[in-house]
């Protein structure tokens, strides 16, 4: 009786992954018609909505810079000079030194 109970239960889980395994790979093939148009229009768009922050971004900093007085418009130039300089001197990460070609 045991013998027919194991069977029983080997006979309902494989008809069980058999049901359930159909739905889930019919899932994966529902994708979008046209991906690389709506790719490389996303593209467009993203390098359009950059380049309006960036505009936006410049004309509030110029706006920052016109408030100032002579003396702090000099000091915030010496101080983007001397920022833009020492940004070049850093050190590259630990993993871009140990794995690069040599």
């Amino acid at each position: 009786m045991s013998h027919l109970r194991i069977g029983l239960y080997s006979v309902l889980v494989s008809l069980f992954f058999c049901v359930a395994t159909p739905t889930e790979a019919t899932a994966q093939n529902k994708r979008k018609k046209n991906r690389k148009t709506e790719m490389i229009n996303d593209g467009a768009k993203a390098k359009s909505n950059k380049e309006e922050k960036r505009a936006a971004y410049n004309s509030g900093r110029d706006k920052h810079e016109s408030i100032q007085d002579k003396k702090t418009r000099k000091r915030m130039k010496q101080t983007r000079n001397k920022s833009l300089i020492n940004a070049g001197k850093k050190k590259l990460p630990f993993y871009k030194r140990w794995f690069r070609l040599k």
